[in-house]
């Protein structure tokens, strides 16, 4: 039998058999989290998904000092959707429809790399800005979801979370997030 964790505010409510299931536990939180995250990203104009997305993009952009150069000599700022699905995991048609939403919405620019077949994605101004009041938000929103939690203790959730392995064959940790909600 598991080591028991000092008891939570829920413990009384479940039987034990639920209470000592580690899964049951991770798919709760996870669910809760997932609303609560889903929940203030909406205040802000967007979903998790896109904020997602808009973290990968920006790690590529080198900032305005190289942008008009690079223009100017035909390179293109941005990410490959190649390139950008499997660091998502998603599908290529969830990709495509998850794009094709965040251009509507002025996030991100759609377009074909040099040779006119590989579709790249590129942040524009408005997903750059975008992203502060997100990254704002989400620490705002850890602190809530996480209130009386030690920071050791959210450090080995996160470890341990991230060494979960793939199911299926296919590796979808990363997909979670990318869920409507």
């Amino acid at each position: 039998m598991p080591k028991r964790i000092p008891p939570g505010p829920l413990d009384n409510e479940m039987p034990p058999v639920l209470a000592d299931s580690a899964a049951l536990a991770l798919t709760r939180a996870g669910a809760l989290a997932g609303e609560k995250l889903e929940r203030v990203f909406r205040r802000l104009g967007c979903h998790v998904r896109d904020y997602a997305v808009l973290e990968l993009l920006a790690a590529t952009d080198p900032g305005p000092i190289y942008d008009g150069p690079a223009r100017l000599f035909g390179v293109r700022i941005g990410m490959a959707q190649s390139r950008l699905r499997k660091r998502i995991g998603l599908s290529p048609a969830a990709l495509s429809r998850l794009l094709r939403e965040m251009e509507t919405a002025g996030f991100i620019n759609l377009g074909f790399g040099r040779d006119g077949r590989e579709r790249f994605v590129e942040l524009k101004p408005l997903g750059k800005e975008r992203l502060t009041p997100c990254r704002e938000a989400l620490r705002a929103s850890e602190e809530e979801i996480f209130e009386g939690i030690d920071a050791d203790r959210r450090e080995q959730l996160r470890e341990t979370c991230l060494q979960l392995p793939p199911l299926g064959g296919r590796d979808r940790r990363e997909e979670w997030w990318l869920r409507r909600g």
